[in-house]
């Protein structure tokens, strides 16, 4: 009798076993865990591969971005800088007393020669105190423009008594206050014989200790404005050129096109945050 429970029971395990379903398997269970694993390590692998890869882009993107713009500060310093050096060879000549004025009439253009800053210099001058300075007058400005034709030829509009004297120009003044060899920008401004906007470096000149005058270079604004478009073609960012007062002197073609009319030259900071939102 015991026998024949033992024999039934087996034969109703068997039964059990072989009626499993495949979702109830071990195996199938196992199998679907590792599955499961597999596409979790494939998608975490997947993920990390695309941050890695996207985050090297933008870093490689960032240190572009960044090398332009420090390319771009360099060229425009090294004209800005060629424009000074040759403001501070005008003061020292006109301060040598071994020399008249009359022998600096044609220096002028000659400085001019083979400089970085050449084409975009307007005007350049040598401007002494009333009866300073070797055969100097109450007048006796030298004074060299860019005329029509692009040549640099001696003006003397600012000698003629008519007109209200040089040294009581307002970016004359502050000359008076610099130290040797120390000058300054002004801010953009209009040089009235030809109507055209200009930055001018003052630098005053000093003979025997004294203040004796003033010598001036003047970058056109919107040769300037040019130049420093062309360079800054080169990056994909935003470029501003600012004088002084904050006021826009160029923008690079990048930041043109996303501000539109609402940034002309001599535009300040301050109404290109109120015009412009995005600003």
């Amino acid at each position: 009798m015991a026998k024949a429970e033992t024999k039934k029971a087996r034969e109703l395990k068997s039964t059990r076993v072989a009626g499993l379903s495949l979702t109830q398997s071990l195996q199938f269970k196992l199998g679907l865990l590792f599955l499961l694993m597999l596409m979790l390590l494939a998608g975490g692998a997947y993920l990390a591969s695309r941050t890695l890869v996207h985050d090297k882009l933008l870093d490689e993107n960032f240190r572009y971005e960044q090398q332009s713009g420090l390319r771009l500060t360099a060229e425009i310093r090294a004209l800005i800088a060629d424009a000074q050096a040759l403001t501070g060879t005008l003061a020292n000549l006109a301060a040598d007393s071994e020399l008249r004025l009359e022998q600096l009439h044609d220096i002028g253009p000659n400085l001019l020669k083979n400089r970085p800053s050449a084409s975009l210099i307007t005007s350049l001058g040598i401007w002494p105190e009333p009866s300073q300075l070797a055969g100097a007058t109450e007048r006796s400005s030298l004074y060299w423009m860019r005329d029509q034709d692009g040549s640099m030829r001696a003006r003397g509009d600012y000698n003629d008594g008519r007109s209200a004297p040089y040294y009581r120009e307002r970016w004359y003044t502050p000359a008076r206050f610099l130290s040797l060899g120390r000058g300054l920008w002004t801010d953009r401004r209009l040089e009235p014989l030809v109507n055209r906007y200009v930055l001018t470096y003052v630098m005053p000149i000093h003979q025997d200790g004294s203040f004796a005058g003033v010598a001036t270079v003047s970058l056109d604004a919107s040769a300037l404005n040019a130049r420093f478009g062309t360079i800054a073609a080169q990056t994909a960012g935003y470029a501003l050129l600012l004088d002084g007062g904050q006021r826009l002197i160029g923008a690079s073609p990048a930041a043109l096109t996303a501000l539109g009319n609402n940034a002309p030259p001599g535009t300040t900071l301050a109404s290109l945050a109120k015009s412009v939102p995005a600003y």
